[in-house]
């Protein structure tokens, strides 16, 4: 009951005008390709003093991050995302053991390509957390064209 209540506190807390949506800047980048295949790289540059979860939060924990992407018919997805190495701790709030990042995080997609002019749309959904507050900034959208190698954040 009381985890109940102090996530429901803190998702209430959530829409404090927090200027939360510059606290992680999203960049993509191509960093392999071989034949068909291509590796799409998201790296989450956190700010000082905040922290986002790793894709592994068990059921009941925070809110973890999401990567999604949007069927094509360009390309297939290989396999998981995976994830740079998170720090893990023990909650006692969550009575868990939860995966989070600070400072930055790295998930990298495989994806085989279908089309020669493959473009990647998709959306990450997170939450940012510090020492007082939460915050569900809005969904980064992004649209990687996999003929490139970088892609600055986008706004």
């Amino acid at each position: 009951m009381k985890k109940c209540i102090i996530l429901t506190l803190s998702l209430l807390l959530c829409g404090i005008g927090v200027s939360a949506q510059t606290q992680v800047t999203w960049s993509y980048s191509v960093v392999e390709r071989h034949g068909d295949e291509a590796t799409l790289r998201i790296r989450a540059e956190i700010g000082p003093e905040c922290l986002i979860y790793s894709t592994t939060v068990p059921e009941g924990g925070p809110i973890p991050t999401r990567i999604s992407f949007l069927p094509s018919t360009q390309f297939e997805l290989v396999g998981g995302i995976k994830e740079s190495q998170p720090t893990v701790i023990y909650s006692d709030l969550f009575r868990m053991r939860l995966a989070y990042f600070n400072q930055e995080a790295t998930f990298e997609q495989k994806i085989r390509l279908r089309s020669r002019h493959a473009v990647v749309h998709g959306t990450i959904a997170y939450m940012i957390e510090t020492d007082s507050l939460c915050v569900l900034p809005d969904d980064e959208v992004f649209n990687v064209d996999l003929r490139k190698s970088s892609h600055p954040a986008q706004q």
